[in-house]
């Protein structure tokens, strides 16, 4: 789990689980992932304009998104000061999140 990406209450969750809750927990998020996948590798602004959510918002998701480990910058974080940053999802760790997920629920 990520600290400081999102308020933990303690539920007795996995620390999976609370990194699932974290990556799919808002709209935004969802709504990203899912054109990430959809779409391919895209830039904020791209994002922002095509989901109709401001580009502050949709940065704020990716910064949360990107340090969950749910989606891939094509540059590190610490080397973006001024560049536009591709962004594409990790098909590998929203597969685990979402597997995690259904056995959590025990669902098949």
């Amino acid at each position: 789990m990520i600290e400081g990406v999102v308020k933990v209450v303690d539920a007795g969750l996995s620390e999976q689980l609370v990194d699932v809750a974290a990556v799919f927990g808002t709209t935004t998020r969802l709504g990203i992932l899912g054109y990430l996948r959809k779409n391919g590798p895209a830039q904020t602004g791209t994002i922002a304009k095509d989901l109709n959510v401001s580009r502050t918002t949709v940065a704020a998701a990716l910064v949360a998104l990107e340090e969950l480990g749910a989606i891939i910058g094509d540059s590190p974080m610490d080397q973006r000061h001024g560049k536009r940053v591709m962004y594409s999802a990790d098909a590998v760790r929203i597969d685990a999140l979402l597997k995690a997920l259904r056995s959590a629920l025990d669902v098949t």
